[in-house]
């Protein structure tokens, strides 16, 4: 019953670090060029030079217009997905659980310690729609608790870089493990 319940909150936490995720891939995703910005000034308070009757609204279809910033959003948006919680085993195995969901991405993941900075984990490149259920640590550190981040590194099917996400993962070495 009690791992249920450990199974239950890892499941939650792993949906809470993705929603997180995604949020703050939106968020940094949505820095683009907007021609706006430039007749806005700089100094913050209010633009009086900017009134209703300055923006043009024939010929603008609302819902074309919001088909075109879901693609936008939708093209440019990355999920990604990593368990939240890494134990190794004696030989330094854990398991990941990637997946690499886009049919036009390349994607590699790093787990690298947010603290000292060595990289524990590198994955091969996933191809779109691969997975990787375990994966073997570059090295296994010392017992303890160790916060790190995982980040996801995507490219086009050409290798050129398109992204890079962080998200929260702990390193958990257990005594005996």
């Amino acid at each position: 019953m009690e791992t249920k319940k450990k199974k239950k909150k890892k499941i939650l936490l792993l949906i809470l670090i993705l929603l997180v995720l995604c949020i703050s891939i939106v968020f940094l995703t949505s820095k683009g060029s907007n021609p706006i910005t430039e007749t806005i000034s700089k100094i913050p308070g209010i633009n009086k030079t900017i009134d209703s009757e300055t923006i043009e609204m024939d010929g603008l279809d609302i819902d074309t217009e919001r088909e075109r910033l879901q693609m936008e959003v939708d093209e440019n948006m990355l999920n990604a997905r990593i368990a939240s919680s890494l134990e190794p085993d004696s030989e330094g195995f854990v398991f990941l659980s990637l997946k690499n969901k886009y049919e036009n991405k390349l994607l590699q993941v790093s787990v690298m310690d947010e603290n000292s900075g060595d990289i524990y984990y590198t994955s091969p490149v996933l191809r779109p729609e691969d997975t990787i259920d375990y994966g073997k640590l570059l090295e296994i550190p010392s017992v303890g608790e160790y916060d790190c981040i995982a980040y996801f590194y995507y490219y086009t099917l050409d290798e050129e870089p398109i992204s890079l996400v962080g998200a929260k993962v702990n390193l958990s070495v257990k005594e005996g493990e």
